[in-house]
Order: structure tokens, then C-alpha cells, then sequence
């Protein structure tokens, strides 16, 4: 990548705190680039260190070690004002005893802007925002969407280069979050700013970004376009933090040679022979990552590589979800799961709960890792 391609960019990042139980390393040497004009977000459990990041990034928290620098300038011992850089609460941070405008044009007024200048900027801002009729009513008359579009509208007016949002969607209901994600995504679009956006649900990252940093315990794991974390994950945790997953462990036969295939040995005494790439960088204990919208049941037990009882049906609407028991030598019983699309012939009627069936895949679709 080009330096001139980097908006922000994290060096040997690393942040210690302490806490009641002892020290917490919240950032353990993370390094990280974000490219310009791209909606790039930090996804993991809460602790993971995400919220840290950004708060690095933003300004309120200082690095132990590491740099932190914006388009090729290191803005480490710069305070948070002195940056181009903007950031989105979870909570807002509204000011309740002024309008939708002059909680806008606020910001702009203490940079020292031009009356005209600010004006001007508050339009263009209320119509990005689709506001434009709502500029003069109080913050307390207005929804949890529509104050989540100001608060949006008033970090956005100062045209930062990037745009800081912290968990900003997990106050709304499922309906308006759905539709925020579109919306952000819009504006990101639209505006050409640099968004960095945390969160820990898994389908707002999926559904707007263009890049995603996995992280877990201070460190990141993975970074990759949605369809690259989703359909490639690198090992376990990321796999079942994004998404369901199943998890099969496997025993390899003799190595083969590239381009052949390689004999696997699956849980109730199944076999398959799967191509020899797909097992290059397996050392230890080998596992199938299986998404169970990839994974089939059939009737004819003896057709499929392994079978088990069908112990549970849930029906989701869209979808419908079967829990199938499979049994795995000494060990205790394989839990997966097929998902199946509910349409006209989409669905598998003919099952019952407590009915033993065929669990089988397509090679090319499932991942091997280390277990």
C-alpha cells in the first residue's frame, strides 16, 4: 500500500491500566493501517481493547508505546482539539437547551468560523443529514434516530479527515439500528471522510464496512473485507465470533502430493478425500469451519459422509435452523447446525424432531484450521 493511501496508521501500539484486580494490558503491541476515505471497523467482545484504540486515536488516551500518525504526521503528544478528528459518542452528548441547528453550528462557532461560513455549512449539513425541516426544534422533541443524525450532523460539519464512532447504534431498537447502518454508510459515501467504527455485533460490521480488524485480548487477529473474514477466518475465535459456525474435528490420512487429494476421517465414522492445499497450513489438531447455511441434510443416511439425530428445529421466519447430534467416537457428541432458507421448496418439511439423518457439504466450501 502507499504511503499517500494511509489515513491513520498504528505503530507498536501498546496501553497498560490499572485496575482493582491488577494491571490490564488493554493494547499489547497493536499495528494497524487504515486507508483513506474507507469505513474501517474494530469489532470484538467488550475488554477486547477496540474502545482503547480509538480513544488513542481520538486523543483521550496516551500510548505507553507505539506512534500513532495522520496522513504520514505523527499526532501522538498532539491533544485531542489540535486533530483533525471527530468523534461520535455512545451517548450523543447533546446539548438539550438548544435547537437541531445550533447544536450544528456549536462546533464551527468555537473553530472561529464566519457567521455566513456557518450558516451556509448547517444547511449543507441538514440536508446530508436529511434534517433540513427539523432545524429549529429542541433536542428533547426529537426521536432516538433523529438525535443520532444530529449528533452525526454536528461531528461532521467541521469536515474532519476522519470520523470516530464508538458503539453509536447500540441504543436504538433493532428496526432504527438496521436502518442507521445504511444510513452511516450513506454519508460515509457521500462525504468521502475516513470512518473508524467500533462495535461488538458482528452484522453492523458485515452489512457497512470495507475493511474489518477483528481484535481479541489487546491484539488484533484478522483484518479483511467482510466476504474475507466471513468466508476465510483465520482461526476459531473469529470464525465463531462472526457468525455461527460449526466445528468438526477431522483426522488427516498420509500426506499427498500437491495437486492430489488427501483422505480426512470425520466424526461417525465417515471419510472424504479433500485436495491437499486446503490442509497446507494444518500442523496440529485439524478442524472443518462450516457455516451452516453451507451445510445439507439428507434422508439417505448411507449417501452422506455422517449422520446424526435431528434434535431440534427452529423456525426464524427467513430461515429455519436444525440441530443435529452427531456422534464423534469416544467423545462427547458433535452439536452442528444446517440453516435453510425458508421459500416455496426451500425448506426441509419432510423432517422430524428425534429423526436420524445424513449432515453433509461441499468440500469447497469449508476452511481447515487449526484447532
Amino acid at each position: 500500500m502507499l504511503q499517500n493511501e494511509i489515513s491513520v496508521l498504528g505503530q507498536n501500539l501498546s496501553k497498560v491500566f490499572n485496575s482493582a484486580g491488577g494491571l490490564v494490558k488493554a493494547l499489547d503491541d497493536v499495528s494497524i493501517q487504515i486507508r483513506k476515505n474507507e469505513f474501517f471497523t474494530l469489532l470484538g467482545p467488550s475488554g477486547c481493547g477496540k474502545t482503547t484504540l480509538l480513544r488513542i486515536i481520538a486523543g483521550f488516551e496516551y500510548p505507553d508505546a507505539g506512534d500513532i500518525t495522520l496522513e504520514n504526521q505523527s499526532i501522538k503528544d498532539d491533544p485531542p482539539h489540535k486533530r483533525p478528528v471527530n468523534t461520535v459518542f455512545q451517548n450523543y452528548a447533546l446539548f438539550p437547551h438548544m435547537t437541531v441547528a445550533q447544536n450544528i453550528s456549536f462546533g464551527l462557532e468555537m473553530l472561529g468560523r464566519d457567521k455566513s461560513a456557518i450558516s451556509g455549512t448547517v444547511s449543507e449539513i441538514l440536508g446530508l443529514v436529511k434534517m433540513e425541516d427539523l432545524a429549529e426544534r429542541q433536542i428533547d422533541q426529537l426521536s432516538g434516530g433523529q438525535q443520532q443524525r444530529v449528533a452525526l450532523a454536528r461531528a461532521l460539519a467541521p469536515a474532519p479527515r476522519v470520523l470516530l464512532l464508538d458503539e453509536p447504534l447500540s441504543a436504538l431498537d433493532l428496526k432504527l439500528r438496521k436502518e442507521m447502518q445504511i444510513e452511516l454508510k450513506r454519508l460515509q459515501t457521500e462525504t468521502g471522510i475516513t470512518f473508524i467504527f467500533v462495535t461488538h455485533d458482528q452484522e453492523e460490521a458485515l452489512t457497512m464496512s470495507d475493511r474489518v480488524a477483528v481484535m481479541q485480548d489487546g491484539k488484533i487477529l484478522q483484518v479483511g473485507t467482510p466476504e474475507e473474514i466471513y468466508d476465510r477466518p483465520a482461526s476459531m475465535f473469529v470464525a465463531n465470533f462472526i457468525g455461527e459456525c460449526n466445528f468438526i474435528p477431522i483426522s488427516i490420512g498420509p500426506a499427498s502430493e500437491p495437486g492430489e487429494k488427501t483422505s480426512i476421517s470425520l466424526p461417525s465414522g465417515g471419510s472424504a478425500e479433500i485436495p491437499s492445499e486446503k490442509l497446507e497450513n494444518v500442523r496440529g489438531n485439524p478442524v472443518i469451519l462450516l457455516r451452516p447455511e453451507r451445510a445439507q441434510l439428507n434422508a439417505q443416511i448411507d449417501e452422506s459422509p455422517m449422520s446424526g439425530v435431528l434434535k431440534q428445529i427452529v423456525y426464524f421466519g427467513t430461515d429455519t435452523q436444525y440441530h443435529v447430534e452427531v456422534e464423534n467416537g469416544e467423545s462427547s457428541p458433535l452439536s452442528l447446525l444446517v440453516r435453510k432458507q425458508n421459500t416455496a421448496s426451500g425448506s426441509y418439511k419432510e423432517f422430524k424432531e428425534g429423526q436420524r439423518v445424513g449432515f453433509e457439504f461441499e468440500l469447497n466450501d469449508v476452511q481447515i484450521i487449526d484447532g
